[in-house]
């Protein structure tokens, strides 16, 4: 039998009924309703005959009803989805939904819930215009994105407080401004010129532009266009300097390369380029690309004077230079990054560029941690093989630890022997174990002090080598 969806249902299948409609009555005071979930009974000349789900009511759908107000029920959205439970879930996320409708999706299996999230394009060839597709998200970052994302009410006066924000302000005027460069970008070179890049790129290295990283790569080759210099030979240069066949990611090794070769001027934020030459020049797009950058500048300065005081994101018992201070909040605004985090610097970031500034600020930041929170941040480095951003904290925490008299030295220990950390969020990863283990503790000796761990740490070479650095 052929459904509105264009699947076929036959008897003992699940239907969605999608459309409200008082006439296709089921008892005295109900009616079939958009949402309600059925199974089918009978199928009698192009009707359905079917059982409610829940209730246990039957109904008689007609043909007419059935053709365009029908869909098999084993697949619905996440509003749909509410009271409903199966024996396992298997959803959809592109990253834009809000954390109650990550539970609500997470919560629908009684064996097995399980989440797929869509990490890849849709093949479109300007898609390299929008500024998240130029480093795209991960999965654990698509993730995090939507565990930040709040979706509850929230009142008139708190939203337009919030959206009065310097900080909030600061993170849109930085995304557009980077947006408006590459669409300008686009325009004065030319979807032609594009389209050579594009093919220089594929004669170098054929598949080169079904990489992963080929968005981040043409969006660069697009910044060196625009600031003056030929992109085919840039990108030529590049593939010569060393052979790629044993890249994973072609892509990114070359946009390595060109970030060294041809290093963005410094715009409105250190880690922000400047307009390249030929956007500045344009008698359009300069003028309006120079009124972004202004902006992004107006609201820097209004961010760095609304800044005083110790943060809510800083470790206790930490005294930042107020210079730090605020160029971490300047941070942390640019990047939209939210009171909950309380990482200095967030998220890592994709970006070579833009990573090695984070590296710096995380840097300046744990110089000023507390003694005992810094006799820990080796220990955690060597542990893990790096620093990440989740380092300082939970140096801090171990000292805190040690305080409490947990032999932190065994934690760290038994952490690492649970096997490899994941590539995202190591520290965070090592950090998760060690609260699992301290629980355990907990519950074997409650109300027991633990072995005393009151000396500074043992600074003893890591089994595995010095730290790789960030």
């Amino acid at each position: 039998m052929g459904l509105a969806d264009g699947n076929h249902a036959s008897v003992g299948a699940t239907i969605l009924t999608r459309r409200n409609d008082r006439r296709l009555a089921i008892s005295a005071t109900d009616w079939v309703k958009n949402g309600d979930r059925w199974t089918v009974t009978a199928i009698r000349n192009g009707s359905i005959s079917a059982r409610h789900t829940t209730s246990g009511l039957h109904v008689n759908l007609p043909l007419s009803y059935v053709t365009e107000h029908v869909e098999l029920g084993y697949a619905s959205t996440v509003h749909t989805a509410r009271g409903l439970t199966a024996d396992t879930m298997h959803g959809i996320a592109n990253g834009d939904e809000t954390r109650q409708m990550l539970y609500t999706m997470m919560t629908r299996g009684w064996l097995a819930n399980h989440i797929h999230l869509a990490v890849g394009g849709d093949g479109d060839p300007h898609e390299m215009l929008r500024p998240e597709t130029t480093e795209p998200a991960t999965a654990t970052e698509m993730l995090e994105a939507i565990l930040a994302r709040d979706g509850a009410a929230v009142s008139a006066t708190a939203t337009a407080g919030e959206a009065a924000s310097p900080a909030v302000q600061l993170h849109d005027a930085v995304t557009r401004y980077a947006d408006s460069m590459l669409a300008a970008a686009e325009d004065v070179i030319g979807t032609t010129r594009l389209d050579v890049i594009a093919q220089q790129a594929e004669g170098l290295l054929p598949g080169l532009t079904d990489a992963p990283a080929w968005a981040s790569l043409s969006a660069q080759l697009l910044r060196i266009e625009a600031d003056g210099y030929d992109a085919r030979e840039a990108l030529t240069t590049a593939f010569d300097f060393r052979p790629l066949n044993d890249a994973d990611d072609a892509a990114l090794v070359l946009g390595w390369r060109l970030t060294n070769l041809y290093p963005a001027n410094m715009g409105p934020l250190p880690w922000v380029p400047a307009i390249p030459d030929r956007l500045a020049r344009h008698p359009n797009w300069g003028t309006y690309l120079e009124e972004r950058a202004d902006r992004v500048d107006d609201l820097v300065e209004l961010v760095r004077v609304s800044t005083n005081g110790a943060p809510g994101w800083l470790p206790n018992d930490v005294d930042l230079p107020l210079e730090t201070t605020k160029d971490v909040t300047v941070w942390r605004a640019a990047h939209g990054i939210p009171d909950g985090d309380h990482r200095p610097t967030g998220p890592q970031q994709p970006d070579f560029t833009i990573r090695e500034h984070q590296r710096l600020l995380d840097q300046r930041v744990s110089q000023h941690l507390d003694r005992q929170s810094a006799a820990w941040l080796t220990p955690v480095t060597e542990v893990v093989g790096r620093r990440d951003s989740h380092t300082s904290v939970l140096a801090e925490r171990l000292a805190k630890l040690a305080q409490q008299g947990h032999d932190v030295h065994r934690l760290l220990e038994r952490a690492g022997l649970q096997g490899a950390l994941p590539d995202d969020h190591a520290t965070a990863a090592l950090d998760s174990r060690i609260t699992g283990l301290v629980a355990d503790e907990k519950r074997a000796a409650p109300g027991r002090p633990q072995s005393a761990a009151h000396q500074p740490p043992r600074m003893e070479p890591s089994r595995n080598g010095p730290g790789l650095g960030f």
